[in-house]
């Protein structure tokens, strides 16, 4: 986004990225500057100075303060499958609060449905489309003038592997103006969800002290004299940690299978697990419990069942 404003246009640009340890669906933050002048901070951009927010995965609304960076008058950018008339429903409260104290802009759009419905994918491939939705809303560029620099950034980046993939993208680009709506904010907070915290209660205090702080992105709050002399770690952190991120769930098809218990091992979670049971074990399973006959002479009188661990499968 910066690069291509400063390659495109007269505007000085700075980007100073925070980068996650880890790489799909984590956490990265983007501190951008954008003026006419060049540009002399050296420095993030702190509480109370940002005049655009954006956030493009929808379930850091309640983990992350995510306007606690806002200026008066911000403008907030959210990707959410929910509709524009019902989101407001689906923050926290104190989100709602802050957002109607600092006079704050809310801006939606279902970046997943665009990029399913212009063969972008059902994945993450929304850089495109919410690129197009902040120059669109921000005031950087003009509207026109930022869809022309975009679509001169995807003929470069996207043109060596054909027009398909581009014309794609240029969908992409169209469909996401017509899916950014702004929302009309109530008067009051009314919602009762509150922020999640980082960790459960019951968590071992090293995690609910340290470990949670990183993962609140928090880690530079953190003294040298709370990590360990010897920098040792405990094991079993990450069990702690339910990040959330996946779109989609496995389902096991009982008719498909063919018994090969090749997608336990496979699954990257773990989150698939493969259990046999007698006809009796079976008797006080709870209603919906899939499981069938494993076929074979061999194995008569047993059941097979292949179940998925949501918490572990969204980690």
């Amino acid at each position: 986004m910066a690069g291509s404003v400063g390659e495109e246009t007269d505007q000085f640009v700075q980007g100073y990225f925070v980068y996650d340890s880890k790489k799909a669906g984590a956490v990265t933050v983007s501190h951008l500057r954008f003026s006419p002048r060049p540009i002399r901070s050296s420095y993030l951009i702190e509480d109370g100075e940002a005049s655009f927010i954006g956030c493009h995965q929808p379930q850091f609304v309640d983990r992350f303060n995510l306007l606690e960076k806002a200026a008066r008058g911000a403008v907030f950018l959210l990707n959410t499958d929910e509709a524009p008339e019902k989101v407001w429903q689906t923050l926290p409260r104190s989100m709602q609060e802050e957002m109607l104290e600092k006079d704050i802009k809310l801006w939606v759009i279902n970046a997943y449905a665009v990029a399913k419905a212009t063969g972008m994918g059902m994945g993450r491939r929304i850089n495109t489309i919410m690129q197009t939705c902040f120059f669109a809303i921000s005031g950087v560029l003009t509207r026109e003038e930022a869809i022309e620099k975009i679509k001169n950034a995807v003929e470069k980046t996207y043109g060596r592997k054909g027009r398909k993939i581009v014309q794609r993208n240029f969908d992409a680009i169209n469909a996401s103006l017509a899916a950014l709506h702004e929302v009309t904010l109530p008067d009051a907070a009314d919602s009762d969800i509150e922020f999640q915290p980082p960790v459960p209660a019951e968590a071992p205090d090293f995690v609910r002290t340290i470990t949670a702080t990183l993962i609140a992105g928090k880690g530079d709050e953190l003294p040298v004299s709370a990590i360990p002399a010897d920098g040792s770690w405990p094991l079993g952190t990450a069990a702690w940690e339910k990040r959330s991120i996946a779109l989609e769930l496995p389902k096991w098809d009982a008719e498909l299978c063919i018994e090969c218990g090749k997608c336990p091992f496979v699954c990257p979670h773990s989150a698939i697990r493969s259990k046999v049971f007698t006809e009796d074990e079976l008797k006080d399973a709870p209603e919906g419990f899939l499981s069938r006959p494993m076929k074979g002479k061999e194995f008569a009188g047993l059941h097979v069942a292949y179940q998925v661990a949501p918490d572990d499968c969204t980690g």
